[in-house]
């Protein structure tokens, strides 16, 4: 009999988020060697650009505790901490997040791309000192950079929002984006996730629970602003499945349990003969997504059988031992299965008028499994 796998190991499959769910989306031993295997990887240049600006934006907007001032009143400030913190990361003295960070390893494309960087940050934060150096003196109060966790039966989903606008008729969150394709602006997973986050907590720990208003992207490459569609009460329950599905798919994987029967009727986005081989293999053949991949030659050693499975690895790490098992599948549409049915209809009544938590449609955040019957 399998020992109880412990909360330690339970959260690799009950914890998630934006990042984490998108991870294991795109490329399963990608996802296994990064949040189980803990496998030291180098950062993506561009992906370096992107944590230094954000790093950044949350500084512009943030006050002095006690002089309730903001910093870099002017640009050349700005730019000129900005040069500082960015030679003294890319030479290894600290990390890219600041000078309390560790340095990192980034694999450099050509010898000249930290200066080609360095100037396009140079114009990026100019032109957000540019955009928002007076909006942040308007006296409307902001919410920078927070991390947030709600619960969906079991499931704990973090999510941490750039900035959120409390204007006097509604809430405003401003996501900020190097780029973004229009189909993620419109039925991205991101945003949709980012509203259930704000409806299902951060809306009932702001005073008078003021209500969603929109969701806004932020261009910085450009300094362009989109508006991002709402989200409906059936896109938030679909997702809340895929979620579900994705945890039980982990959970099944990596333990040998099997998903349970109402709570994931049929997988949507993931082999359930996985469950029974106890692997997690790598998305082929290798295409774009595999460009900036620090894990080539895991997905190599797992082409020529040279890499033990999922469960075996999570077994060594947490020394477990598990079963594996058959799953039994029910072909529904995704919009007629009946957890999607209940879910939208509690989101719908969760969107039409706020309600306590205590009050939440199904329990959703107090009851432990409230989407089990």
């Amino acid at each position: 009999m399998p020992r109880h796998p412990g909360p330690k190991a339970e959260k690799i499959w009950n914890n998630t988020s934006y990042s984490k769910y998108t991870l294991l989306a795109d490329c399963e031993l990608k996802w296994l060697c990064q949040s189980v295997l803990k496998i030291p990887r180098f950062e993506i240049p561009y992906a370096i650009l992107g944590t230094v600006g954000h790093n950044y934006f949350r500084k512009f907007f943030t006050p002095h505790p006690k002089t309730k001032r903001f910093p870099f009143e002017q640009k050349e400030k700005l730019i000129g901490s900005f040069k500082g913190a960015w030679w003294s990361a890319v030479s290894g003295k600290f990390g890219f997040e600041g000078w309390k960070s560790p340095p990192v390893k980034v694999q450099w494309e050509y010898p000249q791309q930290p200066a080609v960087l360095f100037n396009q940050g140079v114009k990026i934060l100019s032109l957000f000192h540019e955009n928002f150096v007076d909006v942040r003196q308007d006296g409307t109060p902001r919410i920078v950079e927070r991390l947030y966790h709600f619960k969906l039966g079991e499931l704990t989903i973090y999510a941490k929002l750039d900035r959120i606008d409390l204007e006097k008729d509604g809430a405003v969150i401003t996501e900020y984006k190097g780029t973004q394709p229009q189909f993620l602006i419109e039925t991205g997973t991101q945003f949709t996730l980012y509203q259930m986050a704000y409806e299902l907590c951060i809306r009932r720990k702001i005073k008078n629970h003021p209500p969603l208003k929109a969701i806004r992207v932020y261009f910085y490459g450009s300094g362009k602003i989109q508006e991002v569609p709402l989200r409906s009460a059936e896109e938030m329950a679909r997702l809340t499945y895929l979620l579900f599905e994705a945890s039980a798919y982990l959970k099944g994987v990596l333990t040998g349990c099997l998903p349970h029967p109402k709570l994931v009727p049929r997988f949507i986005q993931f082999n359930p003969l996985n469950i029974i081989s106890g692997d997690m293999p790598p998305n082929l053949p290798r295409r774009d997504h595999c460009k900036h991949c620090a894990y080539y030659q895991q997905c190599r050693d797992w082409e020529e059988g040279k890499l033990p499975t999922a469960r075996q690895a999570f077994q060594k790490k947490f020394h477990q031992e598990a079963q594996a098992a058959q799953v039994t599948q029910q072909i529904l549409p995704l919009g007629e299965i009946p957890i999607v049915v209940q879910m939208t209809d509690s989101f719908s009544t969760m969107l039409s008028s706020f309600c306590p938590a205590e009050q939440l449609p199904l329990g959703i955040v107090e009851q432990e499994s409230p989407l089990i019957s």
